[in-house]
């Protein structure tokens, strides 16, 4: 995956894992090629009837152009990522990954500016959550 713009991301794979024998898979992410630290996860497979959906996720910042790639790895030969198609239903993927930019809305990216240059202060992080509305606490305190 490319990121198309810069900024703060949360990035979620899930892979369905499974295969013709038993082992560890285990799955992690890179930025640019590099692993990214802490990211790795396991799930063993216990016999060739088992099958799991195996998650990583993680919050980076990222730059445009920036390239996300999700790898894995089999501890034996015949145990990884697995793809099924049940009758009559939709495939099952292998892998899926998406990623969404996060971050401040349109008035707490204001109110940090105005923070910045000493006009009023900034919101405390408790009440800096994403899509936040003005209640009447931050209303009286002349934080909106």
């Amino acid at each position: 995956m490319t990121v198309n713009e810069s900024g703060a991301f949360f990035f979620i794979a899930a892979a369905q894992v499974g295969g013709k024998g038993k082992g560890l898979v285990r799955m992690w992410m890179k930025i640019n090629g590099k692993d990214v630290d802490n990211s790795n996860t396991e799930q063993l497979i216990p016999d060739p009837t088992f099958t799991a959906v195996l998650v990583c996720q993680g919050v980076a910042e990222v730059k445009r152009g920036d390239k996300i790639t999700v790898v894995f790895s089999g501890s034996e030969v015949g145990v990884g990522l697995v793809v099924k198609k049940p009758a009559g239903e939709p495939v099952v993927p292998s892998i899926i990954l998406s990623g969404w930019r996060i971050g401040l809305n349109r008035r707490l990216r204001q109110a940090a500016n105005q923070e910045a240059s000493g006009s009023r202060p900034f919101l405390p992080p408790t009440e800096s959550a994403l899509n936040c509305q003005p209640c009447r606490n931050c209303r009286s305190q002349g934080r909106v």
